[in-house]
């Protein structure tokens, strides 16, 4: 059965003919503490820098124990000694609040706002912290939960950190063996309590000797929990109105497991549910199918480790999933489900494809503010490592108001990671800057060039004042974004379908040319290359500029100009096979990589026809199915599509005309295709924690 090891230092050694022997050594000053382990001045406590791998000789560990991360939900582990190994036992779970604060920690305090540059910051209001509440460093990208008056890290799915240890108290650790102390003492965790039996009745305490024990400090027995005797080694359990030796007599052979779910609103469809128990040993798990109350049960051999894992439910938070070892002849399980407030905790549009291209909007619309004015426009640095933010009103200076011209630097508009879920019965599409749901998915942090691609000596960029490049394939455009550096490539299908989500979310509009205007949509082939910056002026906001001293216009959505009605865009991670659309992954542009999921299809007969409805799906595809619109229905672009196209193009041309718009597209091309026509965009795909956050005047200061 299992015991919970006694806080202390362990030494692991790895036995020559398999398993592993755990000594506890007991140190008294740092002269004798080994190797890894160090004490803090007061010499009173431990702090440990530990391997991460027990199939290593020798290594030396503190008491295991860890926190993992599902959701908006953590459990607490400590590992027991089970038989002859050690195995992890859930013994605590709390939810987090699924709402982020984002901010900056310095010096074990949570700030809001961070101002000055590096070595001189200066930070202001300071939140009161609330446990359970997830807290987000925006320069690090670190997750912090407050536990025990102090600030821990959550990364990889464990809680992180190097705190000073509370003798007694069971220590966490991830994979990397740092430390943190999880507050419980093994007395809180523990499952098996040893001590004596005598005359049906089980004693913590025995004096005397044979013949003439004494007994004393009777326990109150409970269900949950096993009763080791001393003498023997014998083990019991409790049934309710008597003890049994475990493996003997009228003694259970069995852990009878009940489940009782129900929802926080009462009105989740728990009938028929199924409940997924993994028992070790077994080759096929057994479903447990729930009723209309949410009741169902299954048997355990006792001594047996199993887990339970539970089925998720549109518009519920599921319960935490556990491992348990069967170790009572009963043991309940009740969990609930808990609804979720998507009124408050996303933005929504219900995506109608109807004759009107306004669609209602619900849910909270300051999820889409939040998700806007995360971040803002940057101009990076890639030669000095440097970045700055431009001013949200005028991209011709910085926050600082240093002007920017563009002669250095690439300028890309930033995006958090945005999490979503589309509902393929009710059509309505859900977006927000947290997790929401079990069931959501994701686009990550992007950073889109907030021009259309211009090829300067050979390297891709995204800056004002020069022209456009066309007359490129797709290959050729991404070779160049890779030669301003590894981390540079295309902006590509999944930031298409973002800045889709993005513009239904906020308009409620299909119609981008009515929010965003129409740019050089009817200005004619000699358009194809024109000069970039017209909007530079309208910072990171949506809308249109007169283009120099003509009579047309040029479009802008959150600060990204020109998505629109002047050259077609290459959008890689996405390819055609015939019918089958393909979407692969990687900052690469291919033909023939392999999918991320199952390919789903494309009408390939259309021909400047006007959208009607799109493949939508569970990851909000942005490829038309159907044609027959018009220019003031539906989605109001229009598309092209043939057997024999195998990538996309987006946005349309400068004698497009009203066809063009945000979610226009084409995917006739061949692979290697280039024309005047067609252009592409800088990405940055990089981490930007490599590089330094300036302000304008220190990243000029170096040009």
């Amino acid at each position: 059965m299992n015991t919970a090891l006694e806080n202390g230092i362990y030494k692991i050694r790895e036995n020559s003919g398999g398993g592993t022997t755990i000594t506890k050594i007991i140190c008294s000053s740092a002269a004798d503490t080994p190797a890894g382990i160090s004490w803090t001045s007061g010499g009173s406590t431990i702090i440990g820098t530990l391997a991460a791998s027990a199939s290593l000789k020798d290594n030396i560990y503190l008491v295991p124990g860890k926190k993992t991360r599902t959701g908006n939900q953590f459990t607490e582990y400590s590992c027991v000694l089970y038989q002859d190994s050690y195995v992890w036992e859930q013994t605590g779970s709390a939810d987090l609040d699924p709402s982020v604060v984002y901010g900056y920690l310095n010096a074990g305090t949570f700030y809001l706002t961070r101002t000055g540059s590096e070595g001189s910051y200066v930070y202001s209001d300071a939140v009161t912290p609330v446990a359970n509440k997830q807290y987000v460093d925006n320069a690090s990208k670190h997750c912090y939960l407050y536990e025990n008056s102090a600030f821990v890290q959550l990364i990889n799915g464990l809680t992180k950190g190097n705190n000073t240890l509370t003798p007694g108290h069971i220590l966490v650790t991830d994979s990397d063996g740092n430390v943190a102390d999880s507050g419980k003492t093994t007395a809180d965790l523990q499952d098996v309590i040893y001590g004596y039996m005598n005359n049906s009745t089980f004693y913590l305490t025995r004096t005397g000797s044979a013949g003439a024990y004494v007994y004393s400090d009777a326990v109150t027995p409970a269900q949950n929990k096993q009763y080791t005797d001393k003498e023997g080694n014998v083990p019991y359990v409790w049934d309710g109105s008597a003890y049994h030796a475990i493996g003997g007599g009228s003694t259970p052979q069995n852990e009878v497991v009940s489940f009782n779910i129900s929802s926080s609103d009462g009105q989740a469809s728990l009938t028929g549910q199924q409940i997924i128990i993994n028992i070790s040993g077994q080759a096929n798990p057994t479903l447990v199918t729930l009723d209309a109350n949410g009741q169902g049960s299954a048997t355990v051999a006792l001594g047996t480790p199993y887990s339970v894992a539970y089925p998720a439910i549109t518009g519920y938070t599921k319960p935490l999933d556990g491992d348990y070892i069967a170790m009572t002849n009963a043991r309940s399980i009740v969990r609930t489900y808990n609804k979720i407030d998507l009124l408050n905790l996303t933005a929504s549009v219900h995506v109608e494809e109807s004759s009107s291209p306004l669609w209602t909007l619900g849910g909270n619309p300051q999820i889409v503010e939040n998700i806007l004015n995360r971040y803002g426009s940057y101009v990076i640095d890639e030669v000095n490592k440097k970045y700055a933010r431009l001013s949200p009103a005028d991209h011709s200076k910085f926050l600082d108001g240093t002007a920017w011209t563009g002669s250095y630097g690439n300028s890309f508009r930033r995006f958090p990671r945005v999490y979503y879920k589309f509902d393929t019965s009710t059509k309505f599409l859900y977006i927000s800057d947290s997790l929401f749901d079990d069931n959501v998915k994701h686009w990550d942090e992007t950073w889109i060039g907030t021009y259309k691609g211009s090829v300067q000596s050979n390297i891709l960029r995204s800056i004002p004042g020069v022209n456009t490049t066309g007359n490129m394939n797709m290959t050729a455009f991404w070779e160049a974004a890779q030669r301003q550096g590894g981390d540079y490539g295309l902006v590509n299908y999944f930031d298409h379908c973002l800045l889709n989500a993005l513009h239904l979310c906020k308009y409620g509009n299909a119609n981008s040319q009515q929010t965003m205007g129409g740019g050089l949509q009817d200005a004619g082939f000699s358009y194809y290359t024109h000069q970039t910056g017209t909007t530079k002026l309208l910072g990171d906001n949506t809308g249109s500029a007169q283009y120099l001293s003509t009579n047309f216009t040029m479009c802008k959505l959150f600060g990204i100009e020109d998505l629109a009605g002047s050259q077609w865009e290459f959008r890689p991670n996405i390819r055609f096979s015939g019918t089958d659309c393909i979407v692969y992954e990687g900052n690469i542009v291919s033909n023939t990589a392999p999918g991320i999921r199952e390919a789903f299809s494309r009408n390939t007969g259309l021909s400047q026809s006007y959208i009607v409805a799109m493949a939508l799906g569970e990851y909000f595809d942005l490829i038309s199915i159907t044609g027959g619109g018009s220019s003031s229905s539906n989605w109001c672009d229009g598309a092209w599509s043939s057997t024999s196209g195998q990538l996309l193009l987006v946005g349309g041309t400068s004698n497009g005309g009203s066809i063009c718009g945000l979610s226009a597209s084409d995917s006739t091309p061949a692979f290697s295709l280039s024309s005047a026509n067609i252009g592409a965009r800088l990405a940055f795909r990089g981490d930007i924690s490599d590089y330094d956050l300036v302000t304008g005047s220190e990243l000029a200061a170096l040009h």
